[in-house]
């Protein structure tokens, strides 16, 4: 399956937002089966997990205390921002979150902006 497929099947469990629709981390297909991490670290094992792997393990323990924090994965967006998920109860609105570490860079950005 892909995170675009888990997230459609199983909706209910992740945070509402659509930013990531389209995005190509979305349909990667899960890989290798992942032991549960056992901390928040971007590497497990030696491994960094992807956001699909990482959905397919909290679909399976989402009462799991680890997805109270958020944790990086090896996936970025179209724009080469970093991928973080986690953070179950860190928001009024519950579910799993997919979200983009946003940086700032020179070549996206032109100063000043209004001209």
């Amino acid at each position: 399956m892909t995170l675009a497929q888990i997230v459609q099947e199983h909706g209910l469990w992740f945070y509402v937002q659509d930013w990531y629709d389209g995005e190509a981390f979305m349909d990667v297909p899960e890989g290798w089966p992942l032991k549960m991490p056992t901390s928040t670290g971007a590497e497990q094992n030696g491994i960094v997990a992807s956001a699909v792997d990482l959905a397919v393990l909290f679909l399976k323990n989402p009462q799991a205390e680890l997805w109270k924090h958020f944790l990086w994965t090896k996936d970025k967006d179209d724009r080469g921002q970093r991928i973080y998920v986690g953070g179950m109860g860190q928001s009024k609105r519950p579910g799993f979150q997919i979200h983009r570490h946003l940086e700032v860079n020179t070549e996206q950005w032109r100063w000043p902006i209004w001209q």
